[in-house]
Parts: C-alpha cells; sequence; structure tokens
C-alpha cells in the first residue's frame, strides 16, 4: 500500500512573496485614489468655510445695509492716537455661531488689554489668539494646527516675558483690490473691502456674481524667508495681517495698512510664490504681493466667495486681466474669459 501524501499545512515562500507583491500593487493602485479622494474632501470643507463666510457677511449686510468694516473704537490714552479693532472676521462672530466671542470683544475693546506697541498681544487663551475651524483651510501645511501663530523673532515683535504675542490666524481675506499699492484715496482703492467706509451690496455695480468679497490664501511657499519677512519693520502687511483680530494705533493710518484686514489684492496671479534669489532691493515689494496673494494648497487653483453668495474654484490659469477686473467692484470690466 503506498504511504499517504503528506498534507501542507502553509504557504511555501514563493506563494507568500506572490501574495505580498499583489498586495503592494494594489495599495499603490488605491493609495493615488485615496488621497484624490482625501484631497477633493478638503477642498470641498474650504469652499463649505468660505459659503458660511459669504451666508455670514449677507447676514450682517441685511441687518446693517453694509459690508463688515472697522470701527474706530476709541483712542490711546497715553498718545491721543486713534485705536480700532481690524477684521471683518469680528463682525461676523454673530453670525457665525459665535456669539459668546463676539460679546468677549464688545465687552473688552481695543483699548483695555488688546494693545500694545500697536499690535494685539496676548497668550493663547486671549482675545486676539481667537480662531475657529470655519475659518481655516484644511489642506494648508503650513498653517499651525490650532491656527495659533507666536509671533516674535531677534529684534522685530519680540514677545513681551510671560505675555507672548499669540495671534489667531485665519486662511481667508477680504479682496480690497485690484493694484498694489492701494492708496487711502487714490485710484487702486477699488475692491469690496478697502480704506473707505464701508460698502453697501448696492455700491457692487460691476455686478455681485462677478465681484469678489473673500478668498483663501496659503501660508507654504518654499522660498518663504522668516528672517527676511518677519524682521522688515516697513513691509504693510505680514502674518499680523492673517490675524482674526488685529489692532492699530496709528492717526492717520499710513499709506498700505488697510483697516478691513486680513486682506487680499489681486494684482499677481493666483497662487503667485516667492521666486528664488529675490535681491535685497525688491523684497519689500515681492514679499507684500506674496502675503496679499489668493492661493491655496488645492491643486490649479484656489476657492473664491463672490458677493452673489457663490463660492467656485478659479484656476491659476485664470488671466490677470479677469483676475483683476474680477476684484473691482464699479471698474465697468466685461468679464468674458470662463469662470
Amino acid at each position: 500500500m503506498p504511504p499517504l501524501a503528506r498534507r501542507r499545512t502553509g504557504f511555501t515562500l514563493v506563494e507568500l512573496l506572490v501574495v505580498i507583491g499583489i498586495i503592494a500593487v494594489l495599495v499603490g493602485l488605491l493609495l493615488p485614489a485615496v488621497q484624490k479622494v482625501r484631497a477633493a474632501a478638503a477642498r470641498a470643507k474650504c469652499a463649505n468655510n468660505l459659503k458660511q463666510i459669504s451666508l455670514a457677511t449677507h447676514t450682517h449686510h441685511d441687518a446693517r445695509t453694509k459690508l463688515p468694516g472697522t470701527e474706530v473704537t476709541g483712542s490711546n490714552p497715553s498718545t491721543g492716537t486713534l485705536i480700532g479693532v481690524q477684521g471683518w472676521a469680528w463682525k461676523l462672530f454673530p453670525y457665525l455661531e459665535q456669539g459668546p466671542t463676539d460679546a468677549a470683544f464688545a465687552n473688552n475693546g481695543s483699548v483695555s488689554g488688546l494693545v500694545g506697541s500697536g499690535w494685539a498681544i496676548g497668550g493663547p487663551d486671549s482675545l486676539n489668539a481667537v480662531t475657529f475651524p470655519i475659518l481655516r483651510c484644511p489642506s494648508d501645511p503650513a498653517m499651525p494646527p490650532n491656527g495659533q501663530w507666536l509671533a516674535g523673532s531677534p529684534g522685530y515683535y519680540p514677545p513681551t516675558p510671560g505675555d507672548p504675542y499669540v495671534l489667531g490666524l485665519t486662511s481667508y481675506g477680504s479682496m480690497s483690490g485690484s493694484q498694489y499699492p492701494y492708496s487711502l484715496t487714490g485710484p487702486y482703492n477699488d475692491g469690496a473691502f478697502t480704506s473707505r467706509p464701508p460698502l453697501g451690496l448696492t455700491d457692487i455695480t460691476d455686478g455681485t456674481s462677478t465681484t469678489i468679497l473673500f478668498a483663501e490664501r496659503t501660508f507654504k511657499d518654499e522660498n518663504f524667508s522668516a528672517d527676511k519677512s518677519v524682521n522688515l519693520a516697513y513691509l504693510e502687511s505680514s502674518l499680523f495681517d492673517a490675524g482674526t483680530l488685529i489692532t492699530f494705533n496709528f492717526s492717520p493710518l499710513p499709506l498700505g495698512m488697510n483697516p478691513t484686514g486680513p486682506s487680499l489684492l489681486a494684482n499677481v496671479p493666483i497662487n503667485y510664490r516667492i521666486p528664488a534669489g529675490v535681491p535685497d532691493d525688491a523684497v519689500e515689494l515681492v514679499y507684500t504681493n506674496r502675503f496679499l496673494s489668493v492661493g491655496s494648497e488645492h491643486n490649479g487653483g484656489a476657492n473664491v466667495a463672490f458677493g452673489d453668495g457663490s463660492v467656485r474654484f478659479l484656476s491659476d490659469s485664470l488671466s490677470p486681466i479677469t483676475f483683476q477686473a474680477l476684484a473691482t467692484v464699479a471698474g465697468g470690466e466685461t468679464i468674458t474669459e470662463a469662470l
């Protein structure tokens, strides 16, 4: 009688290697798809954030017949200069379901503890460190996880011992116009949010469906140099202009200081980046352009909210002429390029 065949109880090494190889191929095929799904979800979340900001802006307009702007709330007792609280974000808190935070701002004002050396100060629990998930794009890897930026560097904006400068950031900015530099009274004062008194929607004669109110920005830039940017005392805008709250105590406001920040401009293309090797004599203009530019970490463009409440994804291949036309409220331009 022939012996019984020995029953196998496992896999051979070759079979295991084949199975592992098949799994690796499947993972390689699925991973890009998973990444695309995650990127699409983040882009949709970002667009929804802008939609909520846009709806809150319309609710504010219904209540006050104007877009959210800055109010001068007092004067500095020691210098007599005007003190204001920058920003559309604060004005929208009641309409973004942030009533308690709005009340905290209203109860404290800009004089009692929110101003120091001309800029907002305080720790991570202070009012100037306030930010919310709805104010931050989930795709920007350079945004601090909690949206709070610890400011200060040697020689400029140094933190006060025991009371560091912590600023709550937002990924979104109001559109201030088509060109830089804009002046307080000059021809570049042409956006929805500028140094002039707050506008109403009826002032947007170009049409609300073709006028940008808000757009997103990104803090990531391969050629960004914190040493150059933070230490430029004459730079009109920096990460401070990306703060949910910024205080100022200048009278009058210097050229370029926008009292409706955090703000953006359309003078450079969408997703503009700092070029390599910027010469020293061009640093101010190049870095200002970058700080105020519309951009994102979404592939191919950025989310933008228009005056009619719609949110669209604008391609970074959009022509500069069309982009600048979308940034003005009464330029009389005709938009012929597909958006």
